[in-house]
C-alpha cells in the first residue's frame, strides 16, 4: 500500500493502482513526512495541483 494525496485528502492505494479518487495515474513521490525512521513517502495523482 502507498500514501496518496489528492484533493486534499490522504488515502492508500494498493501497489499498481490508480488513484482511487480521481482515477489518475499515480505521479512520483512528493514528500516525505514523518521522522527519518518512521517517515513514509506521498505519491500524489498525474491530476494534483499544490
Amino acid at each position: 500500500m502507498i500514501i496518496v494525496l489528492c484533493n486534499d485528502s490522504e488515502i492508500e492505494v494498493p501497489d499498481g493502482e490508480p488513484c482511487q479518487i480521481c482515477g489518475f495515474e499515480l505521479d512520483e513521490y512528493d514528500q516525505v513526512t514523518g521522522t527519518d525512521i518512521f517517515g513514509y513517502y506521498h505519491w500524489t495523482c498525474i491530476s494534483h495541483v499544490d
